[in-house]
């Protein structure tokens, strides 16, 4: 096979795809696994400097996800992985992870030449398994003591499966196994203190230790482990049966291999994936292993590896209407649920593969209606393109939708699309027919229609009709007032809440009632304190606005910094933003402000987009070293975006314009800088 000379994120999941159904001697392993590490390695150092152990555990997974356990025993492992392994081993000591620690010490050893300091990594190593050892030794009984060490050993094995790190977690199942039997020996006394579990644990140890090896495709291993377990119970016999089937090169061998991975696909996904992967690599042409690696992926959120799957299960089994139906929703899934501004390149792709799919199957079966409608898949794509900053190609697809089918949902999409490209009078249109279409008989409905209310009013401020935008703006408020206590006496419904109390406060302070948007801003960040989007919503609205309030504004960027998920380059978003609004209100040393300017030259130092603006804004970058460090048009414009913020600090109001200017000319609606733009000139 050809092996690309460069990997992006256009084909990473195709290539990743190939890579995992090579035969374990094909002669394209290592050349496609250096391309594929050079690829993971652009984000690696990012995801370091992130200080985020669960990213940095993530992407070390994926990097030894390229390696057989006997890469890891003979060395055979990237370079790359050594500072996330000594990021797992700092930051898992500090926080009590010790398989993150016994991993990230195992990579180590792997990649260190130096005799002496392999000797001192085997040595910490050691040590920190003894430890585990002998921590849990005062356990009140053995299942407990295996249990816990157990999760160690799992969490080890999923970073560095080096052969013997395999070994000793087997080794721990059975031994659980045997402190379970030996509970059994002493009593009923005993076996009430062991819990109600152990019972189903003892019977499905053949399982787990199975698990182990099928998790990496090894059969032989598998077999010789549960074989030595002795157990002799109906289990054990079932699995050994189906497992030596597995071995075979022929139709019941491949059954068998069908027949393991559904058993542990949902229970065990990743031992599934395992199996399933040994079954692509053997019987190529079945497309029953695809199918489950796909399904695999969707349940893990993996769509770009889900869509690569499903499209080559079709390739093998086009006559199977199921598949294209399965592929078409989980599409209409991801899509539907909302898209990243950060991440329209990838959803457009799998824009573009449902209507491939669905263009496929309305060719094969043009009399079947598919499970996703085609008005529907039009709408996604269009929504899609209208994200990715292609207006003609997003107005396309949501008229085709509308064809289709008349629905407030495309007339809302196209409504936005015309207000936020200057056609104000269009969208005031396509707000109505929504409007008149969106029935006003649950709650859902009167959400529904305040969100169209409050667009109605944006479109009409646009439009230059003050009057009828505070009428829309008054009866957007009054229908969410009219839901606010169901949803406030509703269990699980504190986001749901929160966004609610969040469009009032931004209806108050467009009806001139700061006060009241302030009260209403600050019952948001308390119902749902977790979330990103509120902290973001208000900041950005309180930067735009023709009268900004930057003490509230210290107020909700310290509280949105106490929240410890808020992810790296959002510190850094609302630390510009806090700046913007100081400099507008007239402060005189804005980077002061909620201490914006420490957040900035904390994050300022490192290789990623959000540490380029951090160090932008404190005069460390130039705007044309910037620009030029951009990576595609979503950062084109947020680029535009902080030059004409800064000109703004500095008072050249016309050079702000110019700059807001081209922010418009990116067409990248649904980000935020693209709104506060377009604001900022409506209000300057």
């Amino acid at each position: 096979m050809d092996v690309p000379e460069r990997i992006d994120a256009s084909n990473a999941a195709d290539q990743l795809r190939i890579y995992h159904s090579l035969a374990r001697d094909s002669s394209a392993r290592g050349p496609l696994r250096r391309v594929l590490v050079a690829y993971l390695d652009d984000e690696a150092g990012q995801v370091v400097a992130s200080g985020d152990v669960e990213r940095i555990a993530a992407h070390t997974m994926t990097l030894i996800d390229l390696c057989t356990p006997e890469d890891l025993d003979q060395g055979d492992v990237p370079t790359s992985l050594r500072p996330l392994a000594q990021a797992l081993v700092e930051r898992g000591e500090r926080l009590g992870q010790e398989g993150r620690v016994l991993a990230g010490l195992r990579i180590l050893r792997a990649l260190e030449e130096d005799d002496a300091a392999r000797a001192r990594l085997e040595a910490s190593y050691a040590e920190v398994a003894s430890w585990g050892n002998d921590a849990r030794a005062l356990l009140p009984t053995g299942f407990e003591r295996y249990s816990e060490l157990i999760q160690v050993w799992d969490t080890h094995a999923r970073l560095a499966p080096a052969p013997e790190v395999l070994q000793t977690l087997a080794q721990l199942h059975v031994e659980r196994r045997d402190a379970i039997v030996e509970a059994f020996r002493e009593g009923a006394q005993m076996m009430l203190r062991m819990g109600p579990l152990t019972g189903q644990v003892m019977r499905l140890a053949p399982l787990d230790v199975a698990a182990v090896y099928l998790r990496h495709g090894d059969l032989a291993s598998a077999i010789t482990h549960v074989r030595a377990m002795g157990d002799g119970g109906e289990t054990e016999g079932r699995l050994l049966r189906v497992l030596e089937r597995a071995r075979g090169d022929d139709e019941a061998a491949a059954d068998a291999l069908v027949e393991l991975g559904e058993a542990y696909r949902e229970v065990r996904p990743a031992t599934g994936r395992g199996i399933c992967r040994e079954g692509a690599r053997r019987f190529p042409e079945d497309a029953r292993f695809p199918t489950c690696l796909a399904r695999i992926a969707s349940e893990a959120s993996e769509l770009d590896a889900a869509v690569g799957y499903y499209a080559h299960a079709i390739d093998l089994a086009p006559d199977v209407r199921g598949l294209y139906d399965e592929a078409l929703l989980r599409l209409d899934s991801f899509l539907g649920g909302g898209i990243d501004a950060q991440d329209t390149t990838r959803a457009r792709a799998l824009a573009r593969r449902a209507e491939s799919l669905l263009a496929a199957r309305t060719e094969r079966w043009p009399n079947a209606a598919p499970p996703v409608p085609a008005g529907r898949i039009q709408l996604l794509v269009g929504t899609v393109e209208m994200h990715a900053g292609n207006p003609e190609e997003a107005q396309r697809h949501l008229r085709a939708s509308l064809s289709n089918s008349e629905t407030p949902d495309a007339l809302l999409q196209l409504g936005r699309l015309e207000e936020q490209t200057g056609s104000a009078s269009e969208a005031v249109r396509h707000y109505r027919r929504a409007l008149d279409l969106t029935p006003n008989t649950s709650p859902l409905d009167t959400m529904r229609r305040a969100q169209i209310l409050e667009s109605l009013g944006d479109a009409f401020t646009a439009d230059g009709n003050a009057d009828q935008s505070r009428r829309m703006y008054q009866q957007a408020l009054e229908a969410w007032e009219r839901v606010a206590p169901e949803l406030a006496g509703a269990e699980d419904a504190s986001g749901a809440l929160a966004r609610l109390q969040l469009r009032q406060g931004v209806l108050r302070d467009r009806l001139g009632d700061h006060t009241a948007a302030v009260g209403s801003f600050r019952q948001a960040m308390r119902t749902a304190p977790q979330m990103r989007e509120i902290y973001a919503t208000i900041l950005a609205h309180l930067a735009a606005v023709a009268e900004p309030d930057p003490a509230f504004a210290d107020e909700v960027f310290t509280l949105s910094q106490n929240q410890l998920t808020l992810a790296v380059e959002w510190k850094v978003y609302f630390a510009l933003w806090v700046r913007l609004i100081a400099a507008r209100a007239g402060t005189a040393d804005p980077a002061t402000v909620a201490d914006a300017g420490t957040v900035l030259r904390t994050h300022a130092d490192g290789s990623g987009w959000s540490s380029k603006l951090a160090a932008f804004s404190l005069g460390q970058l130039p705007y044309a070293e910037l620009l030029q460090a951009a990576s595609g048009v979503g950062e084109e414009t947020e680029a535009h975006f902080y030059e004409g913020a800064r000109r703004l600090e500095r008072g050249d109001v016309q050079g702000a314009r110019e700059l807001f200017q081209r922010v418009l000319a990116t067409h990248m609606v649904s980000f935020y800088e693209f709104t506060m733009a377009r604001q900022l000139l409506a209000s300057e």
